[in-house]
This record gives C-alpha cells, sequence and structure tokens, in this order.
C-alpha cells in the first residue's frame, strides 16, 4: 500500500481485492486476532470480519473474489477453484468518477443501442408462435457493451502469491 501512495502521488489505496483462500487465511491469522482479542463486547465482538479485515488494512472497502471455476475440459469431472486463488490486489478508486478525477481503473460503457439505458444495456424481448413451438413464452435477448480499462496503473498494485 506504501508502494503504491509513493508511485501515485499520495493516492492511499482505499479498495482491497483478495482471493477467498486468502480472505480465509487473514480471518484465521494470529496477527490479526491478536489485534481483536480481549475487550469484547455486545457491539465489538471478537470475531473477524470483512468489515474490520478493511479496518485494519485501513481501506473503506474489502471484496473477496468467491466466484468457482470448472477448469476442465468439456466432458470431464469438474475440476472446480475459487477464481481469485491466492492473489491481492490494492487499488484507489474515488468516491465519483469524473473525466479528470484520478482513478486505477475505470468501465466505459457505450451508450448507442437502439432503447439504450445510458448503462450501454440493451434488453429485447421476444414473444410468438415460432417460440411457443419449442416450448418458450418468450425470449430475453441482453446486449451488453462496456469495456474495463486500465487508466493508471500507478494507482494499484497486484500481488499474485499473497499465501503458500
Amino acid at each position: 500500500m506504501q508502494a503504491v501512495q509513493l508511485k501515485s502521488g499520495g493516492f492511499k489505496p482505499n479498495v482491497m481485492v483478495v482471493g477467498k483462500q486468502v480472505r480465509d487465511k487473514l480471518i484465521n491469522h494470529p496477527d490479526i486476532l491478536s489485534r481483536l482479542n480481549g475487550g469484547a463486547t455486545v457491539t465489538n465482538t471478537a470475531l473477524v470480519t470483512d468489515a474490520k479485515i478493511a479496518e485494519i488494512f485501513g481501506v473503506e472497502e474489502f471484496l473477496v473474489m468467491e466466484t468457482v471455476q470448472n477448469t476442465a475440459a468439456e466432458g470431464l469431472t469438474e475440476v472446480n477453484s475459487f477464481i481469485g486463488g491466492k492473489v491481492a490486489g490494492f487499488f484507489y478508486r474515488p468516491k465519483a468518477a469524473g473525466l479528470m478525477v484520478p482513478s486505477a481503473g475505470y468501465t466505459f460503457t457505450w451508450n448507442e443501442h437502439d432503447n439504450a439505458s445510458g448503462f450501454g444495456i440493451d434488453i429485447r424481448s421476444y414473444v410468438g408462435d415460432f417460440l411457443r413451438v419449442d416450448g418458450i413464452a418468450e425470449l430475453l435477448e441482453a446486449n451488453l457493451a462496456y469495456d474495463m480499462k486500465v487508466v493508471s496503473a500507478d494507482l494499484g498494485a497486484f500481488i499474485d502469491t499473497v499465501i503458500a
């Protein structure tokens, strides 16, 4: 976090993203637990929550990648794992986006779809006898037009192996 703050000219990371395996290690790590031992009350329990991890690391938001991915070839037995693995990332993200507002990354949307919502999403609904033949009452189609881009690499850091 200090490296990002120094490299970026003072922007302190306010978002921490970790893989599920990293979070599970953190909530049982002796250094984290020692900060919460003693003095537990009804309103200040000694349980390690994501909010308390955020507080300990001094970030506004602590996010955990918990999505599961099957990496087996099609037709073979499932090999499931968490997408985040043993990684962590620290990023600076402003409270509101802006043309001249620094951020590690932005999500850009294209709003030129017909019936576009302004968020790069276009939803269409189809009904008819041609669908009922296959037992389908209504077909929904969603078109999404967005692109996530790193706009300032100096405002973030990625660690690919946080735990053994």
